[in-house]
């Protein structure tokens, strides 16, 4: 804790103090879940293909046959179905990191989400074997942990931007300009172990 004390709100901070991180906006923070959102659905979705055996049902890739939007019948529609969301969640995974790069002063967080995009580039391009090489089991298999470890990490990435870096003791600490820090709950969450970054100003 750095023996934090009681500061009257408006007082100003030392000149040594620890500024708090910016928050993300609203929006980025929104995008992010929205994101993780629909990378949840693109496993669901795969897993309709996989549960009514459509791998197959269209033959070739990326078009399906030779078609970007073909007729949504039978099987096809679970098939090109997946590709579509996963079409629209590459677009999504491609906006978040630029957006990420561009925005994120946090260089983990800004190659997490980079990492994100490698890892729907890979998903997209494993699909399409899995596809153009008729089912083979192991890459398949790739194709689903693939998908997994990826909603894995656009999760990550999600978390990261809504709690910009700060611990359960940060945030008890409280920026001086918005209110008192709590010395008293931050002295205990430490004895338990919980971990003080010192990203405030109070700290």
């Amino acid at each position: 804790m750095n023996g934090a004390s009681s500061i009257a709100p408006g007082a100003a901070a030392s000149p040594g103090a620890m500024a708090c991180p910016a928050a993300p906006s609203a929006a980025r923070r929104r995008f992010a879940a929205l994101v993780a959102g629909f990378a949840l659905l693109v496993i669901f979705a795969g897993a309709q293909v996989k549960s009514h055996q459509a791998g197959l049902a269209v033959p070739d890739w990326p078009l399906s046959y030779g078609q970007w939007m073909p007729p949504m019948v039978g099987n096809i529609f679970y098939e090109h179905g997946h590709r579509l969301v996963a079409a629209t969640v590459g677009l999504l995974t491609l906006a978040l990191a630029l957006w990420t790069a561009r925005a994120e002063a946090r260089r983990g967080v800004r190659r997490l989400a980079w990492a994100c995009l490698a890892a729907v580039v890979a998903q997209g391009l494993l699909g399409g074997l899995t596809v153009l090489l008729l089912l083979p089991p192991s890459v398949s298999i790739a194709h689903a942990v693939l998908a997994q470890t990826y909603f894995g990490l656009v999760t990550w990435v999600a978390f990261a931007v809504s709690r910009t870096g700060r611990t359960v003791v940060d945030m008890a600490n409280g920026p001086v300009q918005r209110l008192r820090p709590f010395p008293e709950t931050i002295a205990l969450l430490e004895k338990l172990g919980a971990r003080n970054q010192h990203h405030c100003v109070s700290c």
